[in-house]
């Protein structure tokens, strides 16, 4: 298909809508701002996503593989999320993941795919199968990791008071001339 041009809003109380090919905005931003947004299985990429809205609205993502080069930006409140096995891939260097609101989220699989700067996971409660870090990290909120995976030689800065579970695993392989630096309130080299 044919990039996109300006920002795109959906935008309808009541309103429905089905993606039936990729959505190539990669210039512009994508507002789920009220209704039902239906990804079904189909390519998205944008410079960012924004569904930080108050509105009643619903998020089915599929299988999606979700391309934002900056921002994913949430409001869990009125939202109805079905992750299903999609793939959100953030491309900026200080990419950011906003989950905001009550209640929890479950992802499935989130990468930072820049291998520079520091990206930004700050989530409230959430769960994802799996999340990847190739650059720097700030993680903040209550996080359940089916796999959590860290770069070598980057620094990951985890919030203090917040919980982060592993189910399956911290993939965190650092080497002595490159360490991994995890940190709360001090720096632990793996």
């Amino acid at each position: 298909g044919h990039e996109m041009l300006g920002n795109i809003y959906f935008n309808g109380s009541g309103g429905g809508w089905i993606l039936m090919d990729s959505l190539n905005a990669t210039g512009s931003e994508i507002h789920l701002r009220e209704g039902n947004l239906n990804t079904n299985g189909q390519e998205i990429r944008c410079y960012q996503f924004n569904a930080n809205y108050l509105f009643p609205r619903s998020l089915t993502l599929g299988n999606s593989h979700i391309l934002a080069y900056n921002y994913w930006t949430v409001h869990k409140t009125g939202l109805t999320l079905n992750a299903g096995t999609s793939t959100i891939t953030l491309t900026a260097p200080s990419a950011n993941f906003l989950s905001i609101g009550t209640g929890s989220s479950t992802y499935h699989k989130l990468y930072f795919y820049s291998g520079s700067g520091t990206a930004i996971l700050d989530a409230g409660s959430i769960s994802f199968d799996r999340v990847e870090f190739r650059s720097n990290g700030n993680i903040s909120g209550n996080v359940t990791y089916g796999d959590l995976v860290l770069t070598k030689g980057k620094t990951y800065n985890f919030t203090q008071a917040s919980t982060h579970i592993f189910i399956d695993s911290l993939l965190a392989a650092g080497h002595c001339m490159n360490p991994i630096r995890m940190c709360v309130l001090a720096c632990v080299k793996l």
